[in-house]
């Protein structure tokens, strides 16, 4: 699994900001920042619209996490392992002085597991990756960049407002369709 992150392998544009030793939060901000500015200093609108997901690390469907390693290539045996880490949670809950019974927890990564966060980003990516394939993005650099992302986090691109809107709807979609739920912020200027 650390092959899809380091090494020869070039991570996908919207896993750079969480895969890559040393990055933090400020060098997503700080990626949108050289975005805008480089398109102020070209005279051009770039659109963005700030995306939070609700209870990200909550919603993740086991379920399709497994066919997602399955279809990166995530040998069998890691595969059982993963599941069995995730299908076997159980819960209990203190109202007061009392404690209810033992329950399944029916979705989610393990909070506090050292794996939870890549097998998030494995899950957001496969998801991200499927909704923006033909549309959208901007420039930079030679490159095109649909979307900024840390954790749960996301920073969609455009260089028109329709384009924008159209990724929005198919981010939801895709959303909905892997048990997630999108939280919007719209920065309603461009930066021009």
């Amino acid at each position: 699994m650390a092959g899809l992150c380091e090494g020869g392998n070039e991570p996908p544009d919207s896993l750079k900001a969480i895969c890559m030793k040393g990055k933090d939060t400020r060098d997503a901000v700080g990626l949108l920042r050289t975005i805008g500015e480089r398109y102020l200093e070209k005279n051009k609108e770039v659109y963005v619209v700030f995306v939070d997901l609700e209870k990200a690390f909550d919603r993740v469907d086991w379920n399709k996490l497994m066919g997602i390693l399955k279809k990166i290539g995530v040998d069998w045996k890691e595969r059982r392992l993963f599941s069995n880490l995730c299908t076997k949670q159980r819960v209990k809950v203190r109202i007061g002085e009392e404690i209810s019974e033992g329950i399944e927890i029916g979705r989610g990564v393990p909070q506090g597991c050292p794996l939870s966060p890549t097998l998030f980003n494995i899950y957001l990516e496969n998801l991200v990756k499927n909704c923006f394939q033909n549309m959208g993005g901007v420039i930079v650099g030679g490159r095109r960049i649909k979307c900024i992302r840390f954790a749960d986090d996301m920073a969609l691109l455009a260089e028109e407002e329709m384009i924008l809107k159209d990724m929005l709807l198919e981010l939801n979609d895709s959303c909905e369709q892997c048990g997630m739920k999108i939280k919007m912020q719209v920065r309603r200027k461009p930066w021009s």
